[in-house]
């Protein structure tokens, strides 16, 4: 599933965390990393996520300014827009290409404690 942004949300550690069946201690880890990058406090027990074009969204995506903006524009993903890649797309992508490793923590070299 693509996100609204167009990040790939099977990437994402907090919509893989019902299959992956990571650890206390591990979403702890994962909240602490993206809680450092984001800048607000993330606890464990929010770290749970349907996609973005879902009902169950993470916490801090509620109010993403992609996901509002296409729903105004009637459009499924950015990509879709007439105005693809909008300043903000653009911001957003150099910004997330930075924090890369922070968002995908299972690329980190991170095993499944329960495998």
């Amino acid at each position: 599933m693509n996100a609204y942004c167009t990040l790939y949300c099977s990437e994402c550690p907090v919509f893989n965390s019902k299959e992956e069946k990571y650890s206390q201690s591990q979403m702890e880890e994962i909240a602490k990393n993206w809680g450092e990058v984001l800048g607000i406090g993330i606890k464990a027990d929010e770290l749970h996520c349907d996609g973005c074009k879902g009902v169950n969204v993470f916490v801090h995506c509620i109010e993403c300014r992609f996901r509002d903006c296409c729903k105004e524009k009637g459009v499924d993903s950015c990509s879709n827009c007439e105005e693809f890649p909008c300043d903000n797309l653009r911001n957003f992508t150099e910004w997330f290409e930075l924090n890369r490793e922070s968002f995908l923590w299972r690329k980190k070299g991170m095993r499944n404690e329960s495998t």
